[in-house]
């Protein structure tokens, strides 16, 4: 196969649409504005581009119209735009927000009948015509619409300070609005919808495939004429900077001299054409009826070798005087020179290989060997044929004439081109060789670099801990400095074993991962990365290096994607990409371009303000979100910074900055992109902010504050004492109660059960000589009150015990007595308790109470119920217990509850100002509930 590559003058830099972020493919007009912006006027609304992000404006966001026919520049920098049947609009450069009738009402007034053009004035106002034979001059100054005192309206323009007016009949002379003189017109049929305007000169259409120049207007209305007819049909002109451009309706771009208009070159976009203009770098862009807008380059510094769809994917490159030589993912090799080229398949019949990956070339004597991952291949006149059946070469390097070392997936061979023989050296993973000038072999493995010596890989990560990580690619200048490349966004380089320098790879250049490396002498290396190239200049002092890094990119020339491979010859550098080879002459460098930063939108708590170099915000009113644009139209898309006062400068990801809950004070936010060469460009957007402090933040009212704190603290203080002293007394009062309760429990209850010990156990001895029986049964009772008189005696002393104890917790003693009047009956008993109401319950009194309640319920329980079940409930809720015994026993008649045991136990909850209430049937069980409030 057979193909040519070749630069051209102009060449079709890349198609931006819808996919992009373009609101139509069907464009109407591009301009840019004085701050570098591109604007596009488009059948769905206007769209702004900074070179990597476009913004749309619709009706929503203020526009007339979405179909937007036409959009000019005045002199002040607004973006004029004419929508279909409405009136014009425009974009206030100072404000950034859209200007219509709903603002302006005076626009309203010019509308065309079916279509409306306009132009800017060099005084500051703007002019329209419709087709209805009607002008308009809209005053900036004063709002306001002046209509012209003209008949058949084509053309109004400002020369100086002199007013002009061409039509299809006459040349007119005004002044101040007022017509001084008429000439007719020594030549006819001009068109009235393309006009083009550059200094004094005006540029004309005519339906004869002409174009009519007239320059040099005076007041005496003869301007100079310059006619030039062509052989295809013009759609649209326009004045460039060095070029009269020319959309034809075949579809193809001419440029014409701007002398005598003759044709020096031209350009098929493969487009409906419909408008060229030139931005501040020299690119062209086209609006097109189908496929958006089209950016077409200027000459640049890189050349394009070779680029096709055919041959891609370059992975390995071979310079010299013979010509060039290159290899492929698939097993393709090109070959050539003088701009024509051969493409060959390495092995036809084996189909096509996606993983055939040609990562190196090397010529030894006039043959050329190829290093692929399906084997080493030698070139026999036009073909390729395969050496052994060893395979999955990933890289190589010839260390003498007879000798070519091989790194693979899983080996280390050596190759001798004398005898075509193998040798495994050992089993070792090697994805990158290299040897420096004095023969010393280096490889790069997944695990680290390593040295070959004493035939075994000896590793350097035992010197210095950098070299244990991935490496990729290794590269030796000719001053004896190996360049190590890792996977971990790092350059290094060395020098006899030992560490002279480390950098991250995204401080110098554009990726992370380094995948060639190359030069053309000391001093100078080149790097490729997986998405740029990029120049290093260095000076080795000692252990040190210094070093400075000249990026290069698409926009310079080069090839898009992954940078494979690298070679000289002469003065210039090859480079290999995954979308085709450039060509670099190596003492030239790119141009580093300033980028300004523009703040595009301000939203202030959610709601977008008009543009301001300063803002003074209320004290609520501090949530900022500030919209920014860097203008780089070249296609490099910048890392962007901000700070704000004198802090450092931090990252953005977006281009969006937030900031919330800002406090009172002033603040300088500044935001700044940084350079192809990673330098801080000199064009940062800055905003002054000053958030006004709060009243009560303010000196004299913190000083009131102060001033009435003190004076509240002491009246708070004094009533603080107040209370401490009567909740003292009151804490005073309720133990002397408490106390007096205890006393009258024990008289009324221990002394009772005393009295009645010593009656019985009396009667007892009376009796004992005459009748044992009685005596017996009289001290079985004796025993028996003993026992209930013990834990009554228990019951209070543990009511008077603090609570730390675990043991002696409201919820433990519930436990301890459950089990203990349970545990010798067959009822199963089922406890559930919320311990925070050991910590609520500190009153004694209302601890003996829950417990004797429990405890009655459960005596009543065990000798009355029968019961299979019983459940024990305490729970916490509001401040408030609830206590619920219930069983699944015999139960009894619901008016019989006034029973000792069950009065006792209402008594109880009434004591604790609380409710007792018991649910039973006989057959059914008793439920016993009781709801306690706990102050």
């Amino acid at each position: 196969m057979s193909a040519t590559g070749f630069p051209q003058p102009f060449s079709i830099a890349r198609y931006y649409n819808i996919s992009d972020g373009l609101p139509s493919n069907r464009v109407y007009k591009c301009l840019q504005d004085k701050k570098g912006f591109l604007w596009i006027a488009t059948e769905n609304g206007l769209s702004r581009f900074d070179g990597h992000s476009f913004k749309n404006f619709t009706v929503k966001d203020g526009l007339p119209d979405n179909d937007i026919l036409d959009i000019f520049l005045d002199s002040a920098g607004n973006v004029w735009m004419i929508p279909f049947a409405k009136n014009p609009a425009y974009v206030d450069a100072k404000t950034n927000r859209i200007v219509n009738e709903k603002v302006e009402s005076e626009l309203a007034k010019i509308i065309g009948k079916t279509y409306l053009l306009g132009h800017a004035l060099k005084n500051g106002d703007v002019v329209f015509y419709d087709n209805g034979f009607s002008g308009f001059v809209f005053k900036m100054k004063d709002k306001k619409v002046l209509k012209l005192n003209i008949q058949v309206p084509n053309y109004f323009t400002i020369i100086g300070d002199d007013e002009f007016e061409v039509n299809k009949q006459s040349f007119n002379y005004y002044s101040k609005g007022v017509l001084k003189k008429t000439v007719l017109s020594p030549i006819g049929g001009l068109a009235f919808l393309r006009v083009g305007e550059e200094a004094d000169k005006l540029l004309f259409l005519r339906a004869d495939s002409s174009i009519i120049q007239l320059s040099d207007f005076d007041k005496n209305l003869a301007p100079k004429i310059l006619i030039k007819k062509y052989h295809f049909r013009v759609w649209n002109i326009a004045y460039l900077k060095n070029y009269i451009g020319m959309a034809s309706r075949n579809g193809v771009i001419y440029f014409a001299d701007k002398q005598m208009f003759l044709l020096r070159d031209s350009i098929m976009p493969g487009a409906i054409v419909k408008n060229i203009s030139e931005d501040s770098e020299g690119n062209f862009w086209v609006a097109t009826d189908d496929k958006g807008i089209i950016k077409i380059g200027k000459p640049s510094a890189g050349k394009e070798v070779f680029h096709t769809e055919a041959y891609k994917d370059v992975l390995s490159l071979l310079v010299d005087s013979a010509g060039l030589i290159s290899g492929n993912v698939s097993g393709d090799v090109l070959e050539g020179r003088f701009g024509h080229f051969t493409i060959r398949k390495v092995m036809p019949e084996k189909g096509f290989y996606n993983n055939f990956y040609i990562r190196k070339i090397i010529k030894r004597r006039g043959i050329v060997y190829l290093v692929s991952l399906q084997g080493l291949f030698f070139k026999k006149v036009s073909s390729f044929e395969r050496i052994g059946n060893y395979n999955s070469f990933k890289d190589a390097v010839q260390v003498n004439d007879s000798m070519l070392l091989l790194g693979t997936h899983a080996g280390f061979y050596e190759f001798n081109f004398n005898t075509s023989a193998y040798k495994r050296l050992l089993f070792h993973r090697i994805s990158t060789l290299i040897a420096d000038e004095r023969k010393h072999v280096y490889a790069g493995s997944n695990v680290g670099l390593y040295k070959w010596a004493n035939n075994k890989l000896e590793p350097l990560a035992d010197k210095n801990i950098a070299f244990a990580n991935s490496i990729t690619k290794l590269y030796a200048t000719k001053d004896n400095i190996v360049w190590i490349a890792s996977s971990s966004d790092t350059l290094m380089a060395m020098r006899n074993d030992s560490l002279l320098l480390k950098i991250p790879l995204t401080d110098i250049s554009q990726g992370s991962i380094c995948k060639s490396l190359g030069s053309n002498k000391p001093g100078i290396i080149w790097a490729g990365t997986d998405r740029s190239l990029v120049k290093i200049n260095y000076t080795v002092n000692g252990r040190k290096i210094s070093f400075s890094a000249i990026p290069f990119s698409k926009a310079d020339g080069l090839c898009e994607g992954q940078v494979n491979d690298i070679a000289f010859f002469g003065d210039s550098v090859y480079v290999a990409t995954t979308s085709g080879i450039s060509k670099f002459n190596c003492n030239e460098s790119p141009v580093i371009k300033d980028i300004p930063v523009y703040i595009t939108q301000l939203s202030v708590n959610g709601a977008v303000v008009d543009l301001r170099d300063y803002l003074e915000l209320n004290p609520l009113e501090n949530n900022l979100q500030i919209e920014f644009s860097a203008i780089e139209l070249s296609g490099f898309y910048p890392v962007f910074q901000y700070k704000i006062n004198d802090g450092n400068w931090q990252p953005i990801s977006e281009n969006i900055l937030t900031l919330s809950g800002l406090r009172s004070g002033n603040y300088t936010i500044s935001i700044r992109a940084l350079k192809k060469n990673l330098e801080p460009s000199s064009y940062p957007a800055i905003l002054i902010l000053k958030i006004k402090t709060p009243f009560f933040q303010k000196p004299l009212t913190i000083a009131a504050l102060i001033v009435l704190s003190f004076m509240l603290g002491f009246y708070l203080l004094n009533k603080w004492k107040s209370a401490q002293q009567k909740r003292k007394q009151h804490e005073q009062l309720a133990l002397q109660r408490q106390r007096q309760q205890f006393t009258a429990d024990l008289h009324d209850d221990i002394g009772a059960s005393l009295s009645s010990l010593q009656i019985n156990s009396a009667i007892a001895a009376q009796v004992f000589d005459k009748n044992p029986g009685q005596s017996k049964e009289m001290l079985l009772k004796v025993e028996d009150q003993s026992q209930q008189l013990a834990e009554k005696i228990g019951d209070f002393i543990w009511s008077m015990k603090p609570r730390q104890d675990e043991f002696m917790t409201l919820s433990s003693r519930i436990k301890t007595y459950t089990g203990e009047i349970l545990g010798a009956t067959p009822i199963a008993y089922h406890l559930s308790l919320d311990y925070s109401a050991d910590q609520m319950v500190v009153d004694f009194s209302m601890r003996k109470n829950i417990l004797l309640i429990v405890k009655e319920a459960l005596n009543n329980v065990a000798k009355y119920s029968q019961a299979a079940n019983v459940f024990i409930e305490m729970k916490v809720e509001n401040k408030t217990i609830l206590l619920m015994v219930s069983d699944d026993g015999l139960g009894f008649p619901g008016n019989k509850t006034g029973g000792n045991g069950l009065q006792n136990m209402r008594k109880r909850a009434e004591e604790m100002k609380g409710v007792f209430e018991i649910k039973t049937m006989e057959g059914k069980g008793v439920k016993i509930f009781v709801k306690i409030p706990v102050p």
